[in-house]
């Protein structure tokens, strides 16, 4: 990609790179690609970069030694970073390849210097040095007048020539490279939010125990998602979550739209997807049980869980079913019948955790 891009590169190596438990593995490094050369001219990762670089064993088209380097000392998620750059970069190096071919083909080596000059992109000393398209692509990179992100030169000089054909390629390529800036920045997200979720989650479950092993008052909906011709299809709790922005949000609309009065949620887990509903007491319990024979809890959780992207994520039309087993059910009302807790609210009761989903926030 760009030489701004490059230099990020460096600069995220010198910043994650420790000189102090590294040293004796970068200078090894250093002898080996700079015989002769002085230990005191390297005193951190910076300079060790630079002496790479004056030497040009490093450079933006020139990886392999730093990618050993990552390597040799386990920086994976840097090693990864330099790995994409490497192919992102090789894809605009052959694209500028054909439009430097093109331009040659033209003949007018001189008039496009003289439209950069104008332009200010390259400095009058470095001409000189041009000898063909290739080499003025290089002095513009250089400048910073040119890079992945940065065509409008080459659509430029592709007018000037009357050279139609080279403007819809840089089109399509900027085009591309813009889906896939988009692509990779929702999968940041995605990944960036699984993250969140994931900790949200577990924050969610320690949260909802008691302080024995079962939540008194307590029963577990277990939802399986299925398509249209009855396959199971599976939905994460993470495909659940987004449709809040927050743990709190999502428990507030849950009670809302799911719960009968003096239910609340407690826990999310996977398994299907499980929720663990608490019931304030023996008439709050009654009554979700009954919406569960009914079938009341079953429509109100399709329609509150089963959204567009919830469809689209898994490829078509999802129904759900419910199930809760009848044993956990009793037991849970004999547990509210024991504590004493018929009309109280159950957070009165020292056996529970007095911590809620809501409050996780």
């Amino acid at each position: 990609m760009s030489v701004v891009g490059y230099l990020k590169l460096l600069h995220l190596c010198d910043e994650e790179i420790s000189w102090h438990s590294e040293r004796k593995w970068l200078i090894r490094i250093y002898k080996r690609f700079i015989p002769g050369g002085s230990e005191d001219e390297i005193t951190d990762v910076d300079s060790l970069l630079d002496k790479l670089q004056e030497r040009s064993v490093l450079g933006i088209d020139r990886l392999d030694v730093l990618k050993d380097l990552l390597e040799g000392i386990g920086k994976w998620d840097l090693l990864r970073m330099v790995n994409e750059f490497e192919i992102k970069r090789k894809g605009f190096k052959q694209f500028l390849e054909k439009i430097s071919h093109a331009l040659d083909e033209s003949n007018e080596l001189q008039r496009l210097i003289s439209i950069c000059r104008r332009q200010n992109l390259i400095a009058h000393e470095r001409e000189g040095h041009i000898t063909n398209v290739n080499a003025l692509f290089t002095e513009l990179e250089n400048q910073n007048n040119l890079g992945i992100g940065n065509l409008s030169i080459l659509k430029t000089l592709a007018n000037e020539v009357e050279k139609s054909d080279l403007c819809k390629l840089v089109d399509d390529f900027d085009e591309k490279r813009k889906q896939e800036d988009d692509s990779e920045r929702k999968r940041k997200e995605w990944e960036d939010y699984k993250l969140k979720a994931q900790a949200q989650a577990a924050s969610v479950l320690v949260g909802g125990r008691k302080i024995g092993e079962r939540l008194i008052g307590a029963v577990t909906p277990h939802c399986t998602f299925h398509n249209l011709v009855g396959g199971t299809v599976v939905v994460t709790t993470l495909m659940v979550l987004r449709k809040s922005r927050n743990m709190k949000e999502f428990t507030n609309a849950f009670k809302e739209a799911v719960l009968p009065l003096e239910n609340v949620l407690r826990a999310i887990a996977e398994g299907s997807i499980r929720f663990t509903i608490q019931a304030e007491n023996i008439f709050a319990l009654d009554a979700l049980w009954q919406s569960y024979q009914d079938e009341t809890l079953q429509t109100n959780l399709q329609e509150f869980l089963v959204t567009e992207e919830i469809e689209q994520l898994t490829g078509g039309e999802v129904r759900l079913t419910v199930y809760i087993d009848e044993d956990e059910y009793r037991n849970a009302r004999l547990d509210l019948m024991i504590s004493g807790i018929e009309g109280n609210y159950t957070r009165n009761s020292p056996a529970i955790v007095h911590d809620s989903l809501c409050e996780m926030n």
